[in-house]
């Protein structure tokens, strides 16, 4: 506790008090301190997303370029399928691919309408819980001796400076009919 006894001290302290609020040559210099994390944070966590957002978006379009470039043979082999999986790593440039999963499978439907899996190619990592099974959603979309071909990319995305978006998991699935064939065989 500050105790004064004079009326001098009182009007030294108002001065000095005074003095300092008025004192601006510091001022700039307290703001910049103030804002810089500030700045830093929001500039970070912009990177992050941007990196986010274009990790997702290469996803969409490997899915969907793997699906149509299948869609368009008449038959496939593991070599084109190998070929296939090559491509999608070339659109995830520069993201690294050694956290890439794909799925390709062609469902395909007999006479009676029994709805199974003609192929599959799992390459990276090839992640998802279903692994083996018919995916779901292309159920619906196979007719009585029909197929189509599902393309499954799954990326695991490591943020840039690993603060905000660590370890996301980007799933795509792409479905297209084959162009040329009901049914595009394995040889």
């Amino acid at each position: 506790m500050l105790f004064v006894t004079n009326r001098s001290e009182i009007r030294e302290i108002k001065l000095r008090l005074s003095q300092f609020a008025k004192e601006i040559r510091a001022l700039g210099a307290l703001e910049f301190a103030l804002m810089v994390p500030v700045l830093l944070l929001l500039w970070t966590g912009t990177v992050e997303l941007a990196a986010l957002h274009l990790a997702s978006r290469k996803v969409t379009i490997s899915a969907q370029s793997a699906a149509d470039l299948i869609s368009q043979e008449v038959s496939v082999t593991d070599a084109t399928l190998e070929d296939i999986e090559q491509a999608i790593n070339a659109i995830m440039a520069p993201y690294p691919t050694d956290t890439l999963g794909i799925n390709l499978v062609s469902v395909t439907a007999d006479n009676d309408g029994n709805v199974g899996i003609g192929w599959r190619y799992d390459g990276g990592f090839a992640g998802g819980d279903a692994l083996g099974a018919i995916p779901p959603r292309a159920i619906p979309l196979v007719e009585r001796n029909d197929s189509v071909i599902v393309a499954i990319v799954t990326y695991r995305h490591r943020g840039v400076f690993d603060l905000f978006f660590t370890n996301t998991e980007i799933t795509e699935e792409a479905f297209v009919r084959p162009r040329r064939v009901a049914q595009i065989p394995q040889l």
